[in-house]
């Protein structure tokens, strides 16, 4: 019976997929006219989600949105720092900083954020209401590297431990890589939407938000991406990560050890498979590690070294 639904529910979504991306188009048709591109009004991108979302039913068989629903949550540890992760799902960086906690057996809680309206961040000062955001012990701690270096200090008692081999890949990866990833994951309107596909499946969302989260953000992120692509001056998009991450896995294999750092993962290896972790569903990744062996048994090698997820609770 399992079997069957399953399978009724592929093709269900098989069926669709034409759909879904005609009304796609329809509302990024509306977002990229010239006289309205930056003053739609909120009601009216809802009424154009919510038309498309028509064609979309949500089956019941939820995907695997939440990696840690089969695991046992870990306990708490005593002289553990208390931390609640605000993030999005598919966020780069917020997955960075999961990486380093999951990697160190940090326990945390997690808020997924609505990405369109952010409610979960009203409570936060208006000056940063950006994801990732982490309460660490009360306090509040923004962006991915203060998070890492603050909940280091508290852990270890000093400065996170960074070699100058590692400073070089992590500017690399701020200043050069990270701008790669939206002009691929976004680089048409069925991969845009392939990108919200985990809010289908989060449960904490009315159907009405999921519909509206999706479309309307797909359509949002099409056009972001055209937009970073152009302002970095990007001709391939999937020429420049594939090169990218050749120059990465061309640095461990001068290295001549299993990781950047050495026999285990340091900052650098878990920042950067955190980044590629957010987009290991898409398209993107699929096609990058098919054409790069060596970035595939290393993102094998980091995820084997960080394990299960150590989140304790998830909002």
């Amino acid at each position: 019976m399992a079997r069957t639904f399953r399978s009724t529910a592929t093709l269900s979504r098989r069926l669709i997929s034409a759909a879904e991306k005609r009304s796609l188009f329809r509302v990024s048709a509306t977002i990229a006219q010239p006289r309205t591109a930056s003053r739609i009004p909120a009601t009216h991108l809802l009424l154009y989600a919510s038309s498309a979302a028509t064609v979309y039913t949500l089956t019941a068989n939820a995907r695997a949105f939440a990696e840690y629903s089969s695991l046992a949550a870990p306990s708490m540890s005593p002289g553990l720092p208390d931390i609640t992760l605000y993030q999005y799902e598919v966020c780069p960086f917020c997955n960075k900083v999961r990486a380093y906690l999951d990697y160190h057996k940090i326990p945390y809680k997690v808020v997924e954020v609505d990405p369109l309206r952010k409610t979960e961040l009203q409570e936060f000062p208006e000056d940063y209401r950006k994801v990732p955001i982490a309460v660490v012990n009360g306090q509040q701690v923004n962006g991915s590297d203060n998070v890492i270096d603050y909940v280091h200090h508290l852990t270890k008692g000093k400065e996170t431990p960074v070699s100058a081999e590692e400073k070089k890949w992590l500017k690399w990866l701020e200043d050069y890589f990270i701008h790669l990833i939206a002009p691929n994951i976004y680089r048409t309107p069925g991969e845009s939407l392939q990108t919200f596909e985990y809010i289908a499946d989060n449960s904490k969302f009315s159907t009405w938000q999921r519909s509206t989260i999706r479309y309307t953000g797909a359509a949002a992120m099409y056009f972001v991406g055209r937009k970073i692509k152009k302002k970095y001056n990007i001709e391939d998009e999937r020429e420049a990560i594939h090169n990218a991450l050749r120059d990465w896995t061309d640095a461990i294999e001068q290295a001549g050890t299993p990781f950047l750092a050495g026999s285990e993962p340091g900052v650098a290896d878990l920042s950067i498979f955190g980044v590629l972790k957010a987009i290991r569903t898409f398209n993107t990744f699929g096609e990058v590690r098919e054409m790069n062996h060596a970035l595939a048994d290393w993102y094998d090698r980091t995820s084997k070294a960080v394990g299960d997820p150590c989140v304790t609770d998830r909002q």
